[in-house]
């Protein structure tokens, strides 16, 4: 699991609704934090015993329109790069979630 830190509180503070929280963070090496261009977004990185390739996730969050709730993208990263056959968007802090543990259990070696 990963050590507390910055980035670790400002995926808590995101996410803290969803009751899959804890399961992602304790599969997680590291959480980074890219607040760039006005809106958040992370960097997950799986612990790479609990995968067959090595892969991080990017989840960030799209522009609301005023008075709407803010969604989020998520999409696989291999080498630098997104793969946009994974890139799902419109979705809400719970189905990020599932769905990162999701893809986990498929990846599992």
């Amino acid at each position: 699991m990963i050590t507390k830190s910055k980035d670790l509180k400002e995926f808590i503070a995101s996410f803290n609704k969803s009751r899959r929280l804890g399961d992602v963070t304790s599969r997680m090496m590291l959480i980074a934090f890219d607040g760039g261009y006005g809106r958040r977004a992370f960097y997950l990185h799986p612990l790479p015993r609990l995968t067959k390739s090595k892969f991080q996730f990017y989840v960030s969050q799209d522009p609301a329109k005023k008075g709407e709730t803010p969604t989020w993208s998520l999409a696989m990263m291999s080498g630098g790069k997104v793969d946009l056959e994974t890139k799902e968007s419109g979705l809400d802090e719970d189905t990020v979630l599932r769905r990162i543990m999701e893809i986990i259990k498929r990846e599992e070696n």
